[in-house]
């Protein structure tokens, strides 16, 4: 029986058949990203992140906003998990965000961030009220279609309530 090598694998069957085939190292390289938040409140922290698979030692892994990089990495690894954590978001880190390996270019999915001026105004935060009492609460927003909603209790013990107090 023939050895076994890494670019071929030979079978001999008795002292009539011989059959071989070429095995392939190659694998393409892919590009994952992971996020579903596309908005971001001023001042606010974010984490992009994307996961490269089948990633060649001289590949070069970026970061872009637009046509910017905006952070750059090699590695060693086949597989590499790349995060680009954004810090007290501003209206400079709005846009198109998505990864590229170089060379050659494989690119990722995109996700566009929106950083969002978001004021709330609420008209007390700190209410006592007795049972059977009546209390009035009032919340106005300055983004557009910004999604609001009333909680009472600690940070753990929060209940949703319809805007209507209910």
């Amino acid at each position: 029986m023939k050895p076994v090598n890494i670019r071929s694998v030979s079978f001999y069957s008795g002292l009539w058949f011989l059959w071989s085939a070429k095995l392939s190292d190659s694998c393409d390289t892919t590009i994952k990203m992971l996020r579903d938040e596309r908005h971001v409140g001023m001042g606010l922290n974010f984490t992009l992140t994307c996961e490269f698979i089948c990633v060649r030692q001289f590949y070069i892994l970026r970061w872009y906003r637009g046509t910017q990089i905006v952070s750059s990495v090699s590695t060693s690894q086949a597989n590499y998990t790349f995060p680009l954590h954004v810090t007290h978001a501003g209206p400079n880190d709005s846009g198109e965000y998505y990864c590229r390996t170089e060379p050659p270019v494989t690119d990722s999915n995109t996700v566009f961030i929106r950083v969002l001026d978001l004021f709330v105004n609420v008209s007390s935060t700190a209410l006592e009220v007795l049972e059977g009492e009546t209390a009035k609460l009032s919340c106005m927003a300055s983004a557009l279609n910004a999604t609001l909603f009333w909680a009472r209790g600690g940070c753990e013990e929060n209940h949703m309530l319809s805007p209507m107090g209910r």
